[in-house]
C-alpha cells in the first residue's frame, strides 16, 4: 500500500509541476499588454469613421423603448453626441474613457445625451434603466461594433453613421409628437392588426418618459394586455418586439400624414394604429353608478401625471386657475352620485388653508351607455343649479363644467390600475371633447 501511494504522489507532484507555465507563454504577450492592444485596436476603430457612429439603445426591453444616438469620437478622448432623448435634440460636446477593467469597457464620462437615459430624479428613481458604461463584445463582418451594458447586458450596436444621421435624427421627435397627437387629440386610440377577414383592436396607452405603449384587448371577450417598447425614425415607429398575428410579425410601422396614422404591412397582415373620436368596445362599467360606487374624486395632487389623465383635461384645469380670482385654487372635482337620479358635481377649492366648495346639481340618467348630467334647478335651493357658488368662480369653471353638463354626455370606465391608494379608478371622458379626460377615486359614499 505504501509503495502505491509513493507513486500516486508523485504523479501528482509530476502534473503540478508541468503546469508553471505563466500567461506571457500560452499567449506570447502578458494579459495587460494584451488588453492595451485590444482597447487600441478599439479606438481606432471608433475615431477612424468619418461620420462617426449611430445606434438605437433599448436600456432594458421589459421596462422601456429606445432612443437613437448619433457620435463622433476623436483621439483625444473628445466624443460628439445628439440624441432623441430631448425634446431639442442638439450636439454636445462630452469626454470618453476606454476602460481595462471589467473590460474592454467604453465609458462616457461626462455629461452627454445617452447618459440621460441613467439619470435618475426623485419621480424616476431609476431613471430610464440606462448605463453609463458599455462592455465591448467584439465586432462584426459588416463593420457594426457590439457592446452590453454594464447594468442589465442590453445591447448596444453601434452602425457606421452618415452626414444625414445627424440632421435627420431631429425629424425623430416629429414622429414621436405625431405618434403621441395634440393636446386636443382624442384619447381614445387604437392598435389594429389583422389579415382582412379577422382581426384584434387594443387599446393604446403610452408613457412617453419611459416610450412605452401598453396594448389592452379591446375586446372584453378576450383579456389581453401587452407592452412594448417603442422607437422612432424620421417617418416611422419601431417597436421592441415585433407584434404577431398569425405568425406574421410586425416590428415597424410608417407614419402617413394625410390619414393621420401609421401602418406597417407584412404579407396579407396589416397592423394600424390610429385616433378615435369614440371608444371600441365601452362596456357597461356605467352601471356600476350608485349601485357599487357613487362618488367619484379627481385630485390635482394625485392623478394628474397618470397615462390617463389627457393633456387637455390639465390645460382646462390649469385655464380655470388662472381664471380664479381672490387667491382661488381648484384642487378636487367630486362627481357625487347621491341617489338614483340625482347628484352634484363638488368643486373643492381653497384660499390659503381654507377650503370652500361650490356645487353644481344635476340630475342624470345612461344614455346610450354613456352617463348623462342634466342641471338640476331647485326654486328654493339652488334656482339657478349652483349652492354656496358665487359667479367669479362658476365663471372660472365654465369651460370644465360645460362639458360635464353636455347632452353628448360622458363615457365611464373602470380601470385595472390604482394609483397613489387603493381605491377603484374610474376614468370620465367627455363625448363631446373626447381629448378631455380624467381620472377619479371611488368609493361608496353616505350623503
Amino acid at each position: 500500500m505504501n509503495i502505491y501511494r509513493y507513486m500516486l504522489l508523485c504523479l501528482l507532484l509530476g502534473i503540478c509541476s508541468c503546469d508553471n507555465t505563466d500567461d506571457s507563454e500560452i499567449f506570447d504577450v502578458p494579459a495587460d499588454e494584451r488588453m492595451t492592444e485590444q482597447l487600441l485596436s478599439y479606438k481606432n476603430e471608433l475615431t477612424t469613421a468619418g461620420d462617426g457612429w449611430k445606434t438605437t439603445f433599448f436600456p432594458d426591453t421589459t421596462h422601456t423603448g429606445g432612443w437613437s444616438f448619433v457620435m463622433k469620437f476623436d483621439q483625444q478622448n473628445g466624443v460628439q453626441m445628439i440624441g432623441d432623448v430631448l425634446e431639442n435634440p442638439e450636439v454636445e460636446n462630452g469626454v470618453y474613457g476606454l476602460l481595462s477593467s471589467q473590460g474592454p469597457v467604453l465609458s462616457f464620462k461626462s455629461y452627454l445625451p445617452i447618459t440621460e437615459l441613467s439619470n435618475p430624479s426623485s419621480s424616476h428613481p431609476q431613471a430610464r434603466y440606462g448605463s453609463n458604461d458599455f462592455v465591448f463584445i467584439g465586432e462584426q463582418e459588416n463593420g457594426d461594433i457590439t457592446l452590453k451594458s454594464k447594468r442589465n447586458n442590453s445591447e448596444l450596436i453601434l452602425k457606421k453613421a452618415s452626414e444625414e444621421d445627424w440632421e435627420d435624427i431631429k425629424l425623430n421627435m416629429e414622429t414621436e409628437a405625431a405618434f403621441i397627437g395634440s393636446p386636443t387629440s382624442s384619447v381614445y386610440r387604437f392598435f389594429t392588426i389583422g389579415n382582412g377577414t379577422d382581426s384584434l383592436v387594443y387599446e393604446v396607452v403610452y408613457d412617453k418618459y419611459y416610450r412605452q405603449m401598453t396594448l389592452t384587448n379591446a375586446d372584453e371577450a378576450v383579456v389581453q394586455s401587452i407592452d412594448r417598447g417603442v422607437a422612432f425614425t424620421k417617418d416611422s415607429l419601431l417597436m421592441h418586439s415585433p407584434v404577431n398575428y398569425q405568425g406574421s410579425a410586425i416590428g415597424q410601422m410608417f407614419y402617413e400624414e394625410d390619414e393621420d396614422r401609421f401602418i406597417g404591412v407584412n404579407g396579407d397582415v396589416t397592423a394600424k394604429l390610429y385616433y378615435s373620436s369614440i371608444p371600441y368596445n365601452l362596456g357597461n362599467d356605467v352601471a356600476d353608478i350608485h349601485l357599487t360606487k357613487n362618488m367619484f374624486s379627481y385630485r390635482d395632487d394625485t392623478l394628474e401625471d397618470t397615462p390617463y389623465t389627457s393633456p387637455n383635461f390639465v390645460n382646462i384645469y390649469n385655464n380655470i386657475n388662472e381664471k380664479m380670482t381672490g387667491g382661488r385654487i381648484l384642487w378636487r372635482i367630486e362627481i357625487q352620485f347621491m341617489t338614483e337620479d340625482e347628484g352634484r358635481v363638488r368643486y373643492r377649492y381653497r384660499v390659503g388653508e381654507t377650503n370652500y366648495s361650490g356645487y353644481h346639481y344635476f340630475t342624470y340618467h345612461v344614455e346610450d351607455n354613456k352617463m348623462v348630467l342634466t342641471e338640476n334647478i331647485d326654486e328654493d335651493e339652488f334656482p339657478d343649479g349652483w349652492s354656496g357658488t358665487n359667479s367669479a368662480v362658476i365663471s372660472a369653471l365654465e369651460d370644465l363644467d360645460t362639458l360635464l353638463f353636455s347632452p353628448e354626455g360622458i363615457f365611464v370606465k373602470k380601470l385595472s390600475e390604482t394609483y397613489t391608494y387603493t381605491n377603484v379608478v374610474y376614468t370620465f371622458t367627455s363625448a363631446k371633447d373626447p381629448s378631455v379626460r380624467f381620472p377619479t377615486y371611488s368609493v361608496l359614499n353616505t350623503f
